[in-house]
């Protein structure tokens, strides 16, 4: 990633006195996932969705043909926050990396895995009304589709989400076929 990038990422370190992940992939991709925040697992290897649910996203990603190394995934929040869901100021206080990695990336598509990730592009939406459809947005200095779906680690918390999920996936794979046809091509 560039240097400002780095940089927003040493201060969030420094700010909230922690470890910090940066987001992972494909800075050319045309496809940006979206999480709420890393994991312990993820802040320690620096490997995104590197427990259960990063395997059933691998899964939910194969069943598409999506190889992993042509999408980038980031988070919301950039550090972990122990045993909750991160709270407002440190959504603001990371607002402007997802930016700025957004901003670095210029995706297509940017698909949110969970509620946080979704309040970010559409903050009055609830992910239960709005799950597996697409929007076009505009939004910080870039025109993209936004395509919000539950976080994996949903399915592994509630088995009744995995079909769910993977219907949604199913979707978003559709979406990609049509609308990013080159890149389906090259990956069958």
């Amino acid at each position: 990633m560039s240097a400002p990038i780095n940089a927003l990422l040493q201060q969030l370190s420094a700010h909230f006195n922690c470890a910090v992940a940066p987001g992972w992939g494909n800075t050319a991709a045309d496809i940006v996932f979206v999480a709420d925040a890393p994991g312990k697992r993820e802040i320690e290897t620096g490997e995104p969705s590197s427990r259960v649910s990063g395997r059933l996203f691998a899964e939910f990603l194969a069943s598409i043909a999506l190889p992993r190394d042509e999408i980038y995934l980031t988070n919301v929040v950039k550090f972990r926050s122990p045993g909750r869901d991160p709270n407002r100021q440190e959504i603001a206080a990371c607002r402007g990396l997802l930016q700025a990695e957004l901003q670095a990336v210029r995706p297509r598509i940017v698909v949110t895995l969970g509620r946080i990730g979704l309040n970010e592009f559409l903050p009055l939406m609830k992910i239960s009304q709005v799950h597996g459809q697409d929007f076009r947005l505009q939004a910080h200095g870039l025109d993209f589709t936004l395509f919000p779906l539950y976080h994996p680690a949903a399915a592994m918390h509630n088995g009744k989400m995995r079909p769910l999920l993977k219907a949604d996936f199913l979707k978003l794979g559709a979406w990609l076929a049509q609308n990013l046809p080159e890149k389906r091509q090259e990956a069958v």
